[in-house]
């Protein structure tokens, strides 16, 4: 995954003044960003900056999702035991 441009504080800040009633649109054109891309970072981060990552486990056959972890971050021990228990449920 490449390393974003954005700082965290840049985009803690344009999503502060979302929040206080500004239009995103006027805040994306002054980030020099899109109006998804907004979006996309309301997604990301949780209240109080923190960010979360989202770890599936997608069966490339089927399709079928076998497991959706979602943390703040992922010890290898906590990807291990994600994994293991998504081999012994299919």
């Amino acid at each position: 995954m490449s390393k974003s441009r954005h700082t965290e504080a840049r985009i803690i800040t344009a999503l502060k003044q979302v929040e206080t009633g500004r239009t995103t649109e006027d805040v994306a054109r002054e980030q020099s960003v899109s109006k998804h891309t907004i979006y996309a970072w309301k997604a990301e981060v949780w209240p109080y900056g923190q960010r979360f990552r989202v770890l599936g486990v997608i069966d490339s056959f089927t399709r079928q999702c076998l497991a959706l972890e979602v943390a703040t971050s992922f010890p290898s021990r906590r990807v291990t035991r994600v994994l293991e228990r998504a081999i012994a449920a299919h």
